[in-house]
């Protein structure tokens, strides 16, 4: 079984132990940071849609950009909620094995990531209006994601928000599984997905799935962090739906 998880936009800057590897893609991401290096810091801020500050370390950052860098490992670069959650600096060291060949991260610069390949920091998005030889991100990678995700034909567990998701779900063939993994809180009768709780969600199920080694994807209706249960009439053998009160 393996999972993807959706990168965060806040990235460490400080060292992190453990070796490091090259990317699978590394050479398509150098293309993008080239691209991206050449522009001017207030271009950054209308390609990126962020503010003068963010825009001149994204400029700086796309100027630093040396493919031949170790950098950090994926895993241990992100800081946002579900990383936070996932919080893979108190794993233990059987956890992180487990992790190699089976957690993937999904990267605008990066195409797919896995736990020990070494990054820099960046700032993309795939949802912008940021184009690459009069390409979207979508489709400068294609399928090239979701067929390193299923080179080994095992199942795989969709952790990751919907912007990131669909570099994977348009490619999926038949005989190919990815099951999609819904957390939605009850209020009123209604059901939503509200994004602060699941990001927390997506980031404990990692960690659930390291810390005990799942390879089974019917044990994931054991989870219950942030509140959440497996419904079953809910659910389906493509979507496994958790919900929660509140």
């Amino acid at each position: 079984m393996r999972l993807i998880l959706a990168p965060a936009k806040n990235m460490r800057r400080t060292p992190v132990p453990g070796p490091v590897r090259p990317p699978r893609f590394l050479a398509d991401a150098a293309r993008l940071a080239a691209d991206l290096r050449a522009r001017s810091a207030w271009e950054l801020e209308s390609l990126l849609k962020i503010g003068e500050t963010l825009a001149w370390q994204a400029f700086a950052d796309y100027q630093a950009f040396d493919p031949a860098l170790p950098g950090l490992p994926a895993l241990q670069s992100f800081t946002g909620l579900c990383y936070t959650h996932l919080d893979p600096q108190s794993l233990p060291a059987e956890a992180l094995a487990f992790a190699e060949g089976r957690l993937f991260i999904l990267s605008a610069l990066y195409g797919l990531l896995g736990p020990s390949d070494g990054i820099l920091p960046y700032r993309l998005e795939l949802q912008l209006p940021y184009r690459y030889l009069g390409q979207t991100l979508y489709r400068y990678w294609g399928d090239r994601p979701c067929r390193a995700l299923f080179e080994t034909g095992e199942t795989a567990v969709n952790l990751a928000s919907a912007e990131y998701a669909r570099l994977i779900t348009p490619f999926v063939r038949g005989g190919e599984r990815l099951i999609d993994i819904c957390f939605a809180s009850c209020r009123g009768g209604r059901r939503a997905v509200i994004p602060t709780f699941a990001k927390m969600a997506r980031g404990e199920m990692a960690r659930f799935i390291l810390q005990n080694r799942i390879a089974d994807p019917r044990l994931l209706w054991e989870f219950e962090g942030q509140g959440f249960t497996f419904s079953p009439a809910l659910s389906s053998e493509r979507q496994y739906v958790f919900l929660r009160d509140g």
